[in-house]
């Protein structure tokens, strides 16, 4: 590119002297953006440009002859440098001016006048573009005409000019694409199996709409459906024939499928909370289940008490919902065989009764009997968790028959008298057999049992076997200075103060120690 000012003093190529210039300068407005008029063409330019727009002249060169331009046009080179006619200084070479180098070939020998290049016309350029722009639509046009015949999409021949570079679109489309669909799947493939293993995924760098690459991490939870080449295809033209996008692309369609099969429609609201969790199911799985929730959270962090089971609740659905997460059912099905049961007429049954036994079985009717049980003393229905059985025997009784029985034969009866209420066994007279039944008893008494009765009834026992050992000695306690002493001490004590055994004292003393009168 040949310089226009001159290093030294800054003035034009082609301007004058300096004389000239001060004339042209006092004709010309101050305000540099006031329109000129170039001198040479006659053409008015905007006040901030320097250059003539038809004929590229300075703004403050004169208008010259014709000869002398052409002249002054021929003698100029490109690599060569102008001298300026006010100053002493010349031009800086465009070697010195960050321009390429010319070859040796292009330097002008000294002595020889160097030719000028031919100036770029700027028309011909244009017309060269514009041919070229042709040509290349006219073979666009060609390849849409041969793929239209074929039965080519236009979207195909997109996306296969893409890739195929500068062969036949359709004849890549018929040799290469169901290979680059394979591998597609096979891409697809491989996340899914990286996230099974405990992988996170590919990260694929994709191009934005706006030219941008993005890195972003692709999560799975592994469907077991797979890719087929229609899907691969349909993803591979709406990402125009890139195939990272196509990849993320099937892999996004993935995770919001499933999204949508757990009962999340909105897709917008799936596409966000993907992006919030970076891509991972799970993680927009909680984003999306989170405001559903909210209700749910605040009853059970708040202090009201939680609302009865009423089994005459019309919604049953929300009553197995709450059997399901208050009383831990196994299934759905039992706690609808619950509500059954509570809805049967003429029962009593507490819920808590209910559940347990449902717990315990399936069957309607053992359930039923579970629950009706006839107490044989006081004649009450019962279900046989309220009921008591004996060890000795196949008797049953309810929980209030059983304790006071037993509490009034502890208290007021003997020891012997502690049998079943309903079939008097067994028979304690057996020492064998009353060991045996008084070891098991002593368990179930310790639970029903107030502390004090039970005390009684251990000491009863103790006693009992006491007296069965022949070598117990029993003291009555005949007196009343003989409470809260041992024999012993309580024959020092009659020895000390008993008047009849001090007399026998002094007699037998005075019979070993005595004098015998003459």
């Amino acid at each position: 590119m040949r310089a226009v000012l001159c290093t030294t003093c800054e003035r034009p190529r082609l301007a004058t002297a300096a004389s000239n210039v001060q004339e042209s300068l006092i004709s010309v407005s101050t305000s540099p953006n006031t329109e000129w008029q170039c001198k040479s063409c006659t053409v008015v330019n905007q006040g901030s440009s320097i250059l003539c727009e038809v004929c590229e002249r300075p703004r403050l060169a004169t208008c010259p002859p014709a000869a002398s331009l052409l002249s002054s046009l021929g003698s100029l080179s490109e690599s060569g440098a102008k001298p300026c006619r006010d100053s002493a200084g010349v031009s800086l070479p465009q070697s010195l001016q960050q321009t390429p180098t010319p070859s040796i070939k292009d330097q002008p020998q000294r002595g020889i006048k160097p030719q000028p290049k031919p100036r770029i016309n700027l028309e011909m350029r244009t017309q060269k573009m514009m041919r070229d722009e042709g040509l290349n639509l006219i073979g666009q046009i060609r390849v849409d005409h041969e793929a239209e015949k074929r039965g080519v999409s236009p979207e195909e021949v997109y996306a296969a000019i893409c890739m195929c570079g500068g062969s036949n679109p359709c004849d890549w489309l018929t040799s290469e694409l169901p290979h680059l669909l394979d591998e597609i799947c096979a891409m697809v493939a491989s996340v899914q199996l990286n996230y099974k293993a405990g992988g996170s995924g590919i990260q694929p760098e994709v191009e934005k709409d706006g030219g941008e690459a993005e890195q972003g991490t692709l999560n799975l939870t592994g469907g077991g459906e797979k890719l087929s080449r229609a899907e691969a295809k349909l993803a591979w033209l709406a990402a125009g024939g890139d195939t990272e996008r196509a990849v993320r692309q099937l892999l996004r369609d993935r995770q919001l499928k499933e999204l949508h099969s757990l009962g999340f429609r909105d897709v917008l609201q799936c596409e966000e909370a993907l992006c919030q969790s970076g891509g991972e199911v799970r993680g927009a799985l909680s984003l999306l289940q989170r405001p559903l929730l909210e209700q749910f959270h605040q009853r059970i962090w708040a202090d009201q008490q939680e609302p009865p089971i009423d089994p005459k609740q019309p919604d049953k659905q929300r009553m197995c919902r709450r059997l399901l997460a208050l009383y831990d059912l196994p299934s759905w099905g039992r706690c609808e065989l619950v509500l059954a049961l509570l809805q049967e007429p003429d029962v009593s049954y507490s819920l808590e009764v209910v559940v347990q036994a449902v717990k315990e079985s399936l069957d309607k009717d053992f359930i039923r009997r579970l629950l009706n049980n006839e107490c044989p003393c006081c004649l009450c229905i019962f279900p046989r968790s309220k009921m008591q059985s004996l060890t000795s025997c196949q008797c049953s009784v309810c929980h209030d028959c059983f304790r006071q029985h037993f509490t009034i034969a502890v208290r007021d009866k003997h020891i012997r008298d502690m049998v079943c209420p309903v079939c008097s066994g067994p028979d304690i007279n057996d020492p064998e057999l009353m060991d045996s039944y008084f070891s098991t008893m002593d368990i179930q008494l310790r639970i029903c049992l107030e502390s004090d009765v039970y005390d009684l009834f251990h000491k009863k026992l103790t006693e009992q076997a006491l007296m069965k050992d022949p070598k117990f000695l029993w003291c009555y306690h005949w007196e009343p200075q003989h409470q809260d002493l041992s024999c012993e001490q309580f024959q020092q004590w009659k020895r000390e103060n008993d008047p009849e055994y001090q007399r026998q004292g002094l007699a037998g003393y005075l019979r070993d120690n005595g004098i015998n009168c003459l």
